[in-house]
């Protein structure tokens, strides 16, 4: 008999929304899980397994109501307050809000119900009480289930002073509506996570699965890197570092530190694939900015076309985007931190940093540049594909789900 599963993800898009909706497929094609994905973009989808829930419309009397100072709309009195809050962060998030996931009827039919990065979506208060007998999977993308508005350390660290008191607040809430629930199993995907996520009050030593995020196979073929550099514009002989985020300019990327220690590197014989939504100077280095890519098959070319990945995260899970490095067999030079410690294995891989600063990324990347050629691209592969393809998470998520289904 098939398993139903119901994935619900704020989006299906980005670092958190591509890892949930890439394990949805994967379940659809062990034929064991009947797997649907509830999110909330805009756009519908095409396919009968996947529904957007929209925002609900602003109407005349909310917008009066919140012009005279008494919001209706969970949106009015969350945006009231961050307009309020002087401070400086990625994101923070509210554990209330418009929405009415609970209500939704592939909710009622699931038989386990598989949260991923939920902010902004899920209204903790009334989800929580409804469907606590309900079976649940929650894989954490950050640090959001067991923190107040934050998603990472950082940010709450930096902001405690201005933010405590309604911290403190956001994170009763969310603690008193998450304890309810009955059946519940966590899941990181790394070990990193895993174990903050320990540390905290909410989830002190409680069993936590790790399993790490997937890809779908046409990552595994390899692809041409001459003719990649090529499609880029860049030199074919000279070592490509390729960096990568959503929105570069969010400081836990780590962006300041990678343009930091380009002034380092002994060798000017480099060059720069940048892919991202903002600008940055990168003074003379020679650098190729493609803005935002959302060709997957364009981002496998990119990966291809670079020599090795810069992964400069103050604070991170389980990048993505080392994942599809690999994928292409190429290394990546990174932090010991988050997912990255679990996976780079030095002169094999990539090269894992001794400090967070520029001056040990730059250490690093010098390293590579001498012994660019010790590192197999056709070994990276063979790594990325045992470790990290489709199969292999949908068997560790299917025996969870097994063993929460007979609890």
């Amino acid at each position: 008999m098939e398993i139903k599963i119901l994935h619900i993800s704020t989006h299906k898009v980005g670092g958190a929304g591509n890892a949930a909706y890439r394990l949805h497929l994967a379940l659809n094609d062990t034929k064991v899980c009947n797997s649907k994905f509830l999110y909330r973009n805009h756009e519908q989808s095409k396919f009968l397994t996947e529904q957007n829930i929209p925002h609900k419309n602003h109407l005349i009397h909310h917008r009066i109501a919140n012009k005279l100072g008494f919001p209706i709309l969970a949106w009015h009195k969350n945006r009231k307050i961050i307009d309020n809050l002087q401070g400086k962060y990625e994101k923070i998030s509210f554990p209330e809000n418009d929405f009415e996931v609970e209500n939704h009827p592939w909710v009622q039919e699931a038989d386990i119900i598989h949260l991923h990065w939920i902010s902004d979506f899920v209204n903790y208060k009334t989800f929580f009480k409804i469907l606590k007998d309900k079976p649940m999977i929650w894989t954490f993308h950050d640090m959001y289930a067991f923190k107040g508005l934050f998603h990472y350390q950082e940010d709450e660290y930096r902001n405690k002073v201005v933010f405590n008191k309604i911290d403190s607040k956001i994170k009763a809430i969310k603690f008193n509506a998450i304890k309810q629930l009955k059946n519940l199993k966590i899941v990181c995907p790394s070990k990193w996570l895993a174990q903050i996520a320990n540390e905290s009050t909410l989830f002190l030593n409680k069993k936590i699965n790790v399993i790490p995020y997937s890809l779908p196979e046409k990552w595994f073929n390899l692809i041409d890197k001459e003719k990649c550099k090529q499609n880029f514009g860049l030199e074919k002989n000279i070592t490509t570092f390729l960096f990568v985020a959503l929105d570069i300019d969010i400081e836990r990327k780590g962006i300041q530190i990678l343009i930091d220690s380009i002034k380092l590197l002994s060798s000017g014989n480099i060059q720069f694939l940048i892919i991202g939504n903002r600008d940055f100077d990168f003074g003379n280095q020679k650098v190729i900015k493609t803005g935002y890519l959302d060709s997957e098959d364009k981002m496998i070319e990119a990966y291809a076309a670079s020599d090795a990945y810069i992964l400069p995260s103050k604070e991170d899970n389980l990048p993505n985007v080392m994942l599809e490095a690999f994928a292409q067999g190429v290394p990546v030079i990174s932090f010991k931190n988050g997912g990255m410690a679990d996976w780079i294995q030095n002169d094999f891989n990539g090269y894992l940093c001794d400090n967070i600063d520029a001056s040990s990324l730059a250490t690093k990347m010098n390293l590579f540049l001498k012994n660019k050629s010790n590192f197999n691209r056709n070994d990276i592969n063979t790594f990325a594909r045992k470790n990290f393809n489709n199969a292999l998470q949908a068997k560790a998520y299917l025996e969870i789900y097994q063993a929460i289904l007979r609890k």
